[in-house]
């Protein structure tokens, strides 16, 4: 795949990345997304962790994640 969320300018907290990733690939999963549409779920939802300060912080509901990967522009 090679690509990653564009969000630098928005980073504020790090921590529960990965596990942020980790819970969005497994909800895609069970949401039916073929596994490269669960990895961007995945980057988006681990991207929205990051803009908030803490764990989950950035992290709103489903809709919100769906739309911003489906939004957020990718960098090769």
């Amino acid at each position: 795949m090679g690509s990653e969320m564009c969000i630098r300018d928005r980073v504020k907290c790090t921590c529960g990345c990965g596990d942020a990733f980790d819970a969005g690939y497994a909800v895609a999963l069970v949401q039916g997304f073929d596994p490269e549409t669960a990895v961007r779920f995945a980057q988006a939802t681990s991207a929205l962790n990051a803009t908030g300060l803490g764990s989950q912080a950035g992290v709103k509901d489903f809709e919100h994640t769906l739309n911003f990967m489906k939004t957020t522009k990718v960098r090769a």
